[in-house]
């Protein structure tokens, strides 16, 4: 029973201390922002005839230690 309410108290004492720094912290200081006062992310790509593409969706990526040892069919 001590033991819980140990727990507890460090607990409590640990989300008060968290709640005064989230009112003191700027934003781009908190590790937990990671955006803020932005649109939602999209990507498009207009080409030369004017029409748009969208780039939401799957990519494929491959990574390569040095630019030597690459493979030179993918695309």
């Amino acid at each position: 029973m001590k033991k819980i309410a140990i727990i507890s108290f460090a607990l409590m004492a640990a989300m008060e201390l968290s709640a005064k720094n989230s009112e003191t912290t700027e934003p781009w200081q908190d590790p937990n922002v990671f955006e803020e006062n932005r649109m939602p992310m999209s990507a498009t790509f207009t080409t030369d005839q004017q029409q748009t593409l969208s780039l939401n969706g799957v990519w494929k990526f491959k990574w390569y230690e040095t630019p030597d040892g690459r493979s030179t069919t993918f695309f």
